[in-house]
């Protein structure tokens, strides 16, 4: 008998629904496996017999389930771009199992008779006609009947390749730091899987790329090498044009790691990410994480020094330039906005660029040690220093 909401809490329910194994058969890859968990769970929520009055209290705590097993990316506490709609995707799951409960309530006896021949079922004997007892034979049939994954709606079948293949962890995809790049097992189930996953695993994560440690104003014939060089060859140049999200990791003269985020389908230079530090070195400005290009000019300009400030907008409109100029001839060769097409030379190009903001961020830090002295971030080791400063003046004295 169906569990009823009259008797059983909304977490006793919840605990009968089988989301984890459709978690983990999703992360199999095997389509088989999909399929059974996916009926499994649509045929518990549909067998629920509750009131009306909790059938919302009872799906909004399927999403939240459904949350802390991460389909909706909220095991940290952050809501990513697009998640309105995954959980409205989430909704309507649940929608599609209420109305395959009462799917036969508008039906006339004759239609329902109809429905049973069509699907080749014995009428029941003269006495057992009523409508109750040819929509129950019609409900048995449904429950016997298979279920694919592919018989999905392509945006719900879309919103199943988000929750599996994007990285909920946000860290970057990165071939040269071994981090695994293999395409997922999902995108070897079938050719028309692989055709519809393909742009979600290579368009919504973001792929990192380790650029060469060079000297400041060193030149470089070839950026992308060792195992990047290989990652970019296996894949081909049609999965390289479905990259949206990238960024380049340096090596800085001071021994900082340098990470430049980069939107491929932006058409402006203000999207990207360049880190105001990453490290301890010697500065007189505030430390800050990362920034857009438009927040530096914004906001960074409250935080620098009065006589830093000349020339921490020459740095700026340096790194501004450097940016634009990339921008521009990759778009020429690549495109633009949701038409771009990335190639392995546009990536060399924003590579070259990435490199030469690296060497004006460098010619910066270099100019705040001449002008601030000795200086570290952070609260506390700024008391430290301050302490320290402090002690030499009185030995100079």
């Amino acid at each position: 008998m169906p569990p009823n909401l009259q008797d059983l809490s909304i977490e006793d329910s919840l605990a009968d629904m089988p989301i984890d194994a459709l978690m983990d058969s999703m992360r199999s890859g095997d389509e088989d496996q999909i399929n059974n968990s996916m009926q499994e769970l649509f045929s518990t929520v549909a067998n629920m017999e509750f009131p009306k009055s909790e059938e919302e209290k009872l799906a909004d705590s399927l999403l939240q389930q459904c949350r802390k097993e991460g389909i909706c990316f909220c095991k940290d506490g952050e809501l990513p771009k697009g998640h309105k709609k995954r959980c409205r995707a989430l909704e309507r799951l649940i929608q599609q199992s209420e109305d395959a409960r009462n799917r036969y309530s508008d039906w006339s006896l004759v239609d329902l008779k109809t429905e049973l021949k069509q699907r080749q079922i014995p009428l029941p004997k003269p006495k057992r006609r009523s409508k109750a007892a040819i929509t129950k034979l019609l409900q048995q049939s449904d429950s016997q009947m298979p279920f694919r994954v592919m018989n999905l709606p392509s945006e719900v079948r879309l919103r199943i390749y988000e929750h599996v293949l994007v990285d909920s962890s946000k860290q970057d995809i990165s071939p040269s730091c071994g981090i695994e790049t293999r395409r997922p097992s999902l995108l070897r189930t079938s050719r028309q899987v692989r055709d519809e996953a393909m742009p979600v695993f290579y368009g919504a994560n973001r792929f990192r790329f380790a650029l060469p440690h060079l000297k400041l104003n060193h030149k470089c014939e070839q950026w992308f090498a060792g195992q990047d060089k290989i990652w970019l060859d296996v894949i081909g140049p049609d999965n390289i044009k479905l990259l949206r999200r990238i960024s380049f990791r340096l090596m800085t003269p001071f021994f900082e790691e340098f990470d430049l985020q980069i939107d491929l389908a932006s058409r402006s230079v203000n999207t990207w990410v360049i880190p105001v530090s990453s490290g301890r070195y010697l500065c007189p400005c505030k430390s800050l994480e990362k920034r857009t290009l438009m927040q530096w000019r914004e906001h960074m300009s409250n935080e620098v020094k009065p006589e830093a400030k000349e020339e921490f907008f020459s740095y700026i409109d340096k790194l501004s330039e450097t940016a634009k100029q990339a921008i521009q001839d990759f778009q020429a060769l690549c495109g633009g906005g949701k038409e771009v097409q990335p190639t392995a030379a546009g990536l060399d190009i924003l590579a070259r660029a990435a490199h030469a903001i690296l060497d004006h961020r460098a010619s910066w830090v270099v100019y705040c040690t001449d002008l601030g002295g000795h200086m570290e971030f952070g609260s506390d080791e700024d008391e430290e220093d301050d302490g320290e400063d402090g002690d030499d003046e009185e030995d100079e004295g």
